[in-house]
């Protein structure tokens, strides 16, 4: 098959894929040696393992599709390779098996010591390789896992580890790529919301009550929680801009700010509460990803970077205003939900050193009248 130049940023990533595809038969001989067992059709499928990339918004990208993928192959029982902390977005979902946090809890693919004699003992009969990037990744772990059906993209080369090939409409909203895989191998219009699922527990919406209980929160007056973090490279919103646009929210709405993040953000958020000026309470790491979910049901909007509470507020349905990674495709990470306004600037693939004058354009003015047109919608 022929790779296309314009789907790669480095030249160097771009011989690579030209060079795997002229030794294609060799890796495809090389894969077959290492994964003994049939080439089979989907209807056959018995056991299936999902393999992505393992932040929150990864999985969550998928969530959407799951249910489509279960009923389009409904004797295949379906299992999810996750790491431990984003587990908990895929606990309780009906449409799998189960979630093995078999994975480090790092931002690259890394299975953890025995993970591996695991997986080839559950004795798969199929990996869904479902990175639409760097993809070797999940090939990685298929072969090592000793699984002999791999379906997967190929149009950055690599088509002699694949034996289900799927065609990748590019660029899609991150959401949409395994939308065209499920799609393919289910023989469906791919055509279903990308909008994230999670299935909350009793238990996680008690515990969302008793934390909105416990920081005084209001029943009858707005409240918008705010992420100001992420783990991503790219640069985010400046904090003294999210400063005036919570003061601007507050003084026309009245309405009550909770400061949010993970445990580890508790220093930088405290400071940020004492400096901003308004009544405001921080929330960092109370509450499980569910819980947290359950918890942004509540609210009236989130206001936030390109970060997981995004992904999670999308699943809620609670409008979000953010400010996207400006490092990757604007399609890719723009808004896939109706529930989302892009407010960054008509930027993408923006270096470093670019991307603080880029976010210096939105105003913190525009995010705080966007926050509040939105109160309605929810």
């Amino acid at each position: 098959m022929t790779v296309s130049r314009k789907l790669f940023r480095r030249y160097r990533n771009y011989v690579l894929a030209c060079a795997s595809e002229i030794v294609a038969p060799v890796l495809r001989a090389g894969a077959t040696r290492l994964t003994p067992g049939p080439k089979s059709p989907p209807a056959s499928w018995k056991r299936g393992l999902i393999i992505s990339h393992t932040r929150i918004g990864d999985i969550l990208f998928r969530t959407c599709s799951l249910e489509q993928l279960k009923r389009g192959l409904p004797d295949c029982e379906w299992h999810y390779l996750a790491a431990s902390d984003s587990a908990q977005v895929l606990q309780g979902n009906p449409f799998l098996n189960s979630v093995l946090a078999l994975c480090a809890s790092t931002a690259s693919l890394h299975l953890l010591p025995g993970a591996v004699h695991q997986l080839r003992s559950m004795k798969f009969d199929v990996a869904l390789c479902t990175n639409p990037e760097a993809y070797w990744q999940d090939h990685k772990i298929a072969l090592a896992a000793k699984i002999p059906n791999r379906v997967g993209f190929t149009h950055r080369g690599l088509s002699g580890l694949v034996t289900h090939g799927v065609p990748c409409h590019h660029p899609s909203p991150w959401a949409g790529y395994f939308r065209q895989m499920v799609a393919n191998l289910t023989d469906a219009v791919p055509d279903w919301p990308l909008i994230p699922k999670i299935y909350a527990s009793e238990e996680d919406e008690r515990h969302a009550k008793d934390q909105w209980q416990k920081m005084g929160l209001p029943t009858n007056t707005p409240v918008v929680a705010c992420f100001m973090t992420t783990l991503e490279k790219s640069l985010v919103w400046p904090e003294v801009y999210y400063c005036e646009a919570l003061k601007l929210i507050h003084r026309t709405s009245g309405a009550q700010v909770v400061l949010a993040g993970s445990k580890h953000d508790a220093p930088v958020l405290q400071r940020f509460a004492a400096r901003c000026g308004i009544p405001s309470k921080v929330m960092a790491g109370e509450l499980g990803l569910r819980g947290l979910f359950c918890f942004l049901k509540k609210c009236k909007a989130v206001l936030a970077p390109d970060s997981g509470p995004r992904h999670i507020a999308n699943a809620a349905g609670t409008p979000v205003v953010f400010v996207r990674n400006l490092f990757n495709s604007k399609v890719e990470t723009g808004s896939y939900c109706d529930n989302e306004t892009d407010l960054s600037p008509n930027a993408e693939f923006a270096p470093l050193a670019e991307q603080e004058a880029l976010l210096k354009l939105v105003s913190p003015s525009l995010a705080a009248q966007t926050v509040l047109q939105l109160f309605d919608r929810k």
